[in-house]
């Protein structure tokens, strides 16, 4: 297309086309699932109320995996600033920032939530995993306040590869903290959609927030944004921690397995 914008229509177009197309086959091909109850015929009347909503809000295992998830989020979003940052503040090139920007976020995509996964795997432990991609990504950031200008390309290379790296491995395991929660079915649905929400709140705020403080206090508001981005990963691994105490607490009270 000659027109941006038309490239553009025509990827919407596209989208909503092949939308309707997968939500149509998925009508058909996705059984509907029934409890024990209705499978033998009889009407299932538990059904989800305003009390049980309410038990949902106040559950901490919703607060749990909404945390987990907002200081993920969050530092996707922040990882958006990383090229701007890097060219403006710290003297790289748009060139080079903007291959590595292309290979961290599509190349880092498909390895890194698969290394995620594998990982906590093997330690038995989404929550233990995500601890450590919070210290690591925390020291990340703090070597990127750091860093001076003219500082050799390999170093953004390393920090801006590992973000990515990060970023992706936390994305693919996040909502893997709810079975460490021992969530009732019933409540499960309701639950990861009140954590989501929370989780992915930083789309309201936290584009507008970066935006007043990089127009307010030019290349001093990525400093904001990073130490802003800290606090949230250290909120990460508090409520990290509290999921395997608040395990470990379900378990001894024999609720494992309600």
């Amino acid at each position: 297309y000659v027109e941006s914008a038309g490239g553009v229509q025509a990827v919407v177009v596209c989208i909503g086309i092949l939308s309707m197309i997968f939500a149509a086959a998925a009508w058909f091909v996705i059984r509907d699932l029934k409890s024990p109850a209705e499978a033998n015929g009889v009407e299932d009347k538990e059904r989800m109320t305003a009390k049980d909503f309410l038990y949902v809000v106040k559950s901490p295992a919703t607060w749990i995996l909404g945390l987990s998830i907002f200081s993920i989020y969050t530092m996707a979003v922040t990882m958006s600033y990383f090229t701007p940052y890097i060219t403006s503040v710290l003297g790289g090139t748009v060139a080079f920032s903007g291959i590595v920007s292309i290979i961290r976020t599509h190349g880092f995509r498909l390895l890194g939530a698969p290394f995620g996964g594998y990982l906590t795997d093997k330690i038995g432990s989404p929550s233990k995993v995500l601890i450590g991609i919070y210290i690591a990504s925390i020291a990340t950031l703090l070597l990127f306040l750091c860093l001076p200008a003219g500082t050799a390309m390999y170093v953004f290379i390393f920090c801006m590869l590992m973000v990515g790296l990060l970023v992706y491995m936390g994305k693919g395991i996040y909502y893997a903290v709810a079975s460490e929660l021992f969530i009732p079915r019933k409540y499960a649905a309701s639950t990861v959609g009140v954590a989501a929400a929370l989780g992915f709140s930083p789309d309201i705020f936290l584009f507008p927030l970066a935006g007043y403080w990089l127009d307010t206090y030019q290349g001093e508001g990525y400093t904001y944004l990073f130490i802003f981005q800290i606090c949230a990963l250290s909120a990460g691994v508090f409520g990290s921690l509290y999921a395997l105490h608040y395990k470990k607490k379900l378990i001894k009270q024999g609720k494992a397995n309600t």
